[in-house]
């Protein structure tokens, strides 16, 4: 209002001026025209009165324009009732004005008794995260500042450069008090309980028991927590967010307790689970959790944040290998059991298949032809594996693999309310051999077998889990399944062969990642007839794998002590991935090093990755870090969208942040110079009050 009073004055003022100027300008030229006459002097006389009354014209126009502002004004003041100052401490309002350049020009009392002094500083150099209201394209967005001990929410006017500050300061607070004191609820499970009792005698057992809780309720009492005993193995945790954030702040510091206070003799998996709006969910979700933490391995801590994805902590050594032939003879059962509710079966194994994937769905389809369940095996001969395939056509006729495999379309065909999907050697949806055939809104039920650790991105329809990330591959746990199954299972000699195969493939000829169970599982297949030599052909490198072989590792370097990244130095030539695993695996066959990693264009979008270690490094949660997975000492990962070069920068970053966090930590000696390192803490998320990495 002001300004267009002014405007509107200067305009005036100025047509005023210039009409009095042309005025005597005219008169003067007439007089000096057309000589000094009465006329003139009236003519002037007439000027001068037209000028006085536009004189008084403006006037009257500024004092109405001053009446109508001032009335205004007064409606405001009678309002407010004057006390101005009052009535923005009350309603605990602050103002502040910039000019264009976004110098502080003005701010009210509020803010200034709050003690802000800040006329002619720049806005930025005052609340440095302010300024990203200007960029903001919704007029009602706000942010929060502090300063001076107190939190403000602010709006800005970008029409006047005007910042509202509203005091929000006891709402902050009341909000954290909410936030750290609502529930956690947690369940703790100590992983080879029924290992120990079956093979401890009853007083030694009773007394490491006795000890095992004893560091368990000093921990509880470290952390303001209440634990109890729901079952002999199994114990329910209760506190609040804010014990659960100290808590998880000392990294769960439980697990690393009890494995280096009983030498590994005893290990533990923890489940946590907040910000559900109710307990039967917060409870369900945190068993869900412990679940997902014994099904990776154990030893570690699985947390499920309401609405975000789950958290992993821990994970630092390799699984073991159970002896209990009782759970195997249960899970054998309960899959047969799956099986025979079902009108038919498909199974389906990971993308760009290799042996151990053929291998096990193959040993299902023994099963399911054994009990008269019709089966198929998705397959698609362009996504296997090189050896795989060939060793596949040369094995089976063309009529016997039509007669055993199914493409999508037929597949798809075959489907129905009953049918049983078995997913073989992978339980991430979206590295299935066909990513959409699970789809996320669908009903269909689905059994997994599979030897890798389970992420949080899983099938939605599970009826039965087979995961167990202790055994060697999903070609031993089937054979396991066969051997303990109370029905006799008909695994014909050629079946037998693939799936040792399979075996030898993970666990590089029985080198690594073995067990009493593997050999069992092997002996099982032995007795199907499995050849070895046979298997071993299978399996061997051809003369172009070896150059490749000998050609990327000519390209090796070794960023770190101990470590080698090779990579092909075609850098847009395709590899099979078989190639990085053969690199990898040969590479540790070399003194001095505890981890490889291998890199390559697996397809024209896709970089792939394969890592393997000795046990000094965790490459897991390495490679889980770049997007994949796998075991504690052979992992593997698949990034799209990218090159060579780049997805080795990433890697080598992520080994810079990997590698000093492990070697912080205790080292585990193996025999005399070996360290083992174990992993890094994933980052704990925080949420107000303290938010995922």
């Amino acid at each position: 209002m002001k300004k267009l009073i002014k405007a509107l004055g200067f305009t005036l003022l100025g047509l005023t001026f210039l009409w009095a100027a042309a005025g005597l300008t005219l008169f003067l030229c007439y007089i000096y025209l057309a000589g000094y006459t009465h006329y003139a002097a009236v003519g002037y006389v007439v000027l001068m009165s037209l000028f006085a009354l536009t004189l008084i014209a403006v006037s009257a126009f500024a004092v109405k324009m001053k009446k109508v502002r001032d009335a205004g004004e007064l409606k405001g003041a009678d309002i407010l009732g004057g006390d101005i100052k009052e009535a923005y401490s009350f309603g605990q309002v602050g103002m502040l004005v910039t000019d264009e350049k976004g110098t502080i020009v003005w701010y009210n009392e509020y803010l200034e008794d709050n003690g802000l002094k800040a006329i002619d500083e720049p806005l930025a150099s005052v609340f440095s995260d302010i300024s990203k209201l200007n960029d903001n394209p919704d007029p009602e967005a706000t942010i929060k500042v502090s300063f001076a001990n107190r939190v403000f929410s602010v709006k800005l006017i970008k029409e006047a450069n005007l910042y509202i500050f509203k005091d929000i300061t006891r709402y902050e607070s009341l909000k954290e008090v909410s936030i750290n004191e609502s529930p956690v609820i947690g369940f703790m499970q100590i992983d080879n309980y029924s290992d120990l009792s079956s093979s401890m005698e009853e007083t030694a057992f009773a007394g490491l028991m006795s000890d095992l809780r004893k560091t368990i309720g000093e921990f509880a009492n470290t952390y303001d927590m209440y634990i109890r005993s729901i079952k002999q193995d199994t114990f329910m945790v209760l506190c609040g967010f804010a014990s659960y954030k100290k808590m998880a702040a000392d990294g769960f510091s439980v697990v690393d307790i009890v494995r280096e206070a009983f030498s590994g003799k005893i290990t533990l998996s923890l489940g946590f689970s907040y910000g559900y709006p109710d307990f039967p969910k917060l409870a369900q979700s945190a068993n869900e959790s412990l679940e997902v933490a014994l099904s990776r391995g154990g030893d570690q801590v699985a947390v499920s944040p309401f609405g975000e994805n789950m958290l992993y902590i821990g994970g630092s050594t390799e699984s073991k290998g159970s002896f209990n032939r009782t759970k195997i003879r249960i899970l054998s059962q309960s899959f047969i059991t799956t099986v025979k509710n079902a009108s038919n079966v498909m199974v389906i194994g990971h993308y760009m298949a290799d042996f151990d994937s053929i291998g096990a769905c193959l040993g299902v389809m023994s099963i399911c032809d054994s009990i008269g369940v019709p089966c198929k095996i998705i397959y698609d001969a362009q996504n296997v594996e090189k050896n795989c395939r060939y060793a596949f056509a040369r094995t089976f006729s063309d009529s016997d693999i039509k007669k055993m495999t199914a493409n999508y379309n037929e597949a798809i065909d075959l489907i129905n309310d009953k049918t049983l999907i078995v997913v073989v050697d992978i339980n991430y949806p979206d590295r299935l051999l066909y990513q959409n055939f699970v789809s996320s809104d669908s009903n269909v039920k689905v059994a997994i077998i599979d030897h890798h650790r389970r992420s949080d991105s899983f099938f939605k329809n599970v009826v039965f889990n087979g995961i167990d990330s202790s055994a060697s591959s999903a070609c031993e746990l089937v054979a396991s399944y066969i051997s303990a199954s109370q029905v006799r299972i008909s695994l014909p000699k050629d079946f037998a062969t693939f799936m040792l195969a399979g075996t030898m493939v993970d666990t590089d000829c029985f080198r690594n990642k073995v067990t009493p169970a593997t050999f069992e599982a092997m002996a099982v297949l032995k007795n199907y007839g499995a050849d070895t030599e046979k298997a071993d052909e299978f399996i061997k490198e051809d003369y172009e794998q070896f150059q490749m072989k000998t050609k990327i590792l000519n390209n090796a370097e070794t960023p770190f002590t101990g470590v080698m990244i090779a990579t092909d130095p075609d850098k847009n030539e395709l590899l099979d991935r078989t190639i990085l695993a053969i690199v990898s695996q040969q590479a540790m066959s070399i003194s001095g090093f505890d981890a490889s990693f291998t890199l390559g264009r697996v397809s024209e979008t896709e970089i792939g990755i394969s890592a393997r270690s000795n046990g000094a490094v965790n490459v897991e949660q390495i490679m889980r870090k770049m997007g994949g997975g796998g075991h504690f000492a052979a992992a593997a990962a698949t990034i799209k969208g990218t090159d060579v070069d780049k997805v080795k920068e990433d890697l080598v970053e992520v080994l810079t942040d990997y590698l000093p966090d492990a070697k912080d930590r205790k080292r585990i000696t193996q025999g005399t110079n070996s360290l083992t390192f174990t992993g890094p803490l994933e980052d704990i998320k925080k949420t107000n009050g303290g938010n995922q990495k």
